[in-house]
């Protein structure tokens, strides 16, 4: 009876639980690799999420045995979905977009982010402050100091965060967002992502060039996929293989991709745009970016491909591509239940809200 309340609970709670590791002595290395990717165990390892792990057979991380009953939870992608206003207040729905509740105080968010399974959220202040939810975006607390805050993006399990500043420096937690610590160097920072492990990061520079974190964000690395310009987007994927950065100059960029980690850079999308936000699920199979001026785009590795409708995008993509989410500057936001094929307007009561952000589980 106990197991039985148990499942209810979790699936009262929205939390369905998803791929695990045999909880036997007798499984094998393939058995991880089917639940957490990669084809050795140290990349296991480096692919694997800190809590996810059976606290009974865990031990040190050094062998195979450690992952043992390693379970990942398979939250519903797309249910939860958190806009912020530029001017305004946070926008929170627990429905895939159906309704909507307002949060928090008018300010001049910047950027929203969140954990896969929702509960974890954190939204940063132009010229203001950091502030963090644990409750699925319900209420929200403030963080760090008072800056210019541009971009924030979170792990899947919501542990490291990473925030950066325009005009300052990049800033990362470790701790859901509770402290913070100043890492990198001063520029003038405009987009980050950070991959589900929390790992491997990105951060673009306006005016500058692209730079990656191999360490949770602790020392950062100068790299050059083009000519210094507006990196507005970036993106990588789960295990690091994979770079996207997208340029945003006075005349449109392009968009770059690198499969070496960094390594090369080659340009994937050679028609200029002004992309504004970019975004993928966890393995960076399926993408969706934002013209600033003009549509939207997705892709699967086959090419970009126009969505339309004409509009100042902020895009938004759940953890498996599934669901994607897209608000316009000064108009409405848009969901796709279809990998970004499909798209249908769901939320159109205030057309000129400023949206700035989005994010979705």
């Amino acid at each position: 009876m106990k197991n039985k309340l148990i499942i209810l609970l979790l699936f009262l709670s929205g939390i369905v639980y998803g791929q695990s590791v045999p909880n036997t002595n007798t499984f094998h290395l393939t058995d991880v690799t089917a639940v957490v990717g990669g084809n050795s165990l140290t990349q296991c390892f480096t692919n694997s999420i800190d809590n996810y792990f059976d606290p009974v057979y865990k031990g040190a991380k050094d062998r195979l045995s450690n992952f043992r009953n390693y379970t990942m939870p398979q939250y519903p992608s797309g249910k939860w979905v958190t806009a912020v206003v530029y001017g305004g207040v946070i926008f929170r729905s627990n429905d895939y977009g159906a309704t909507w509740s307002q949060e928090a105080t008018s300010q001049y968010w910047r950027g929203v982010d969140m954990d896969s399974s929702g509960m974890y959220q954190t939204a940063v202040v132009y010229d203001g402050y950091i502030y963090a939810s644990n409750d699925f975006g319900v209420t929200w607390s403030q963080r760090a100091l008072s800056k210019y805050w541009a971009a924030i993006s979170l792990s899947s399990d919501g542990k490291y965060q990473t925030a950066v500043v325009w005009g300052g420096y990049i800033y990362v937690s470790s701790n859901y967002g509770l402290d913070w610590t100043q890492e990198g160097v001063s520029k003038d920072w405009k987009s980050i992502d950070v991959s589900p492990t929390g790992k491997y990061q990105v951060a673009g520079v306006d005016g500058g060039y692209v730079w990656i974190s191999t360490d949770y964000g602790i020392t950062w690395t100068l790299l050059s996929p083009a000519l210094s310009t507006s990196y507005g987007a970036v993106f990588v994927s789960k295990n690091g293989a994979s770079y996207t950065a997208a340029a945003n100059a006075t005349d449109g960029g392009y968009i770059y991709i690198s499969t070496d980690g960094g390594a090369t850079w080659a340009i994937e999308e050679n028609v200029l745009h002004h992309w504004a936000s970019l975004s993928g699920d966890n393995s960076g199979t399926y993408r969706i970016a934002g013209d600033a001026n003009g549509t939207s785009w997705y892709t699967s590795f086959t090419g970009w491909v126009s969505t339309g409708p004409d509009g100042d995008w902020r895009v938004a993509s759940g953890y498996n591509g599934s669901f994607m989410y897209k608000a316009a500057v000064g108009g409405s936001i848009w969901v796709s239940k279809d990998y970004g094929i499909t798209w249908v307007e769901i939320y159109a009561q205030a057309l000129t809200l400023q949206w700035i952000g989005i994010a979705t589980n």
